[in-house]
């Protein structure tokens, strides 16, 4: 208050109404009077922050994409607590090939006030099933009445979107008893 008029003017810090920084800001008003006269008055606007909390995505299991050994997965974390908004990072990219197999994903929201972080888990189950290719094998038997065939005389080029983990035929071995057509799986 002053005995004739009065100017106040904002002279440090922020407007009233405007968004301050997380922190302490000093905020100065300085008062001046007709005759020139001035004051000056000033206070702390401290603004305190919310460290993110993180929220991950449930467990992920998804088929292999068709033909390959693996699939491009989709997903992600979020953050709706932080102030200011947080930034969230993955060690693993969303939309990112994952493997056949299990692969866990860290992911980490961060703020000036902090982070949080969690994880989650992305499996990708092959099921696709092997192209078989086999021909047909004439085999003769020997002076015993004997013959035995291997997989490299049927299989000739099977394949599979990941890879032939074994080969096996239902029969390998023949006697007199089996001569003619036999079906060998």
């Amino acid at each position: 208050t002053d005995n004739c008029s009065v100017t106040t003017e904002l002279t440090a810090g922020l407007a009233s109404g405007a968004t301050f920084p997380i922190g302490t800001t000093t905020v100065t008003y300085t008062a001046t009077d007709a005759s020139g006269n001035t004051s000056s008055a000033s206070f702390d606007v401290t603004i305190e922050g919310l460290a993110p909390e993180i929220i991950m995505p449930a467990n992920i299991s998804v088929s292999n994409d068709a033909g390959a050994c693996g699939a491009v997965v989709a997903f992600e974390a979020t953050d709706a607590t932080g102030i200011p908004a947080s930034t969230i990072t993955y060690d693993v990219q969303p939309n990112t090939f994952f493997p056949v197999g299990t692969t866990t994903v860290t992911a980490t929201a961060t703020n000036a006030v902090g982070s949080s972080t969690g994880s989650f888990t992305v499996t990708v189950v092959d099921n696709e099933a092997p192209n078989v290719v086999g021909q047909d094998f004439v085999v003769d038997l020997d002076a015993n009445g004997d013959a035995s065939i291997s997989v490299s005389d049927i299989n000739v080029g099977s394949t599979d979107n990941c890879e032939i983990a074994n080969i096996a035929l239902s029969a390998t071995t023949f006697d007199c008893s089996n001569v003619g057509a036999n079906t060998v799986n």
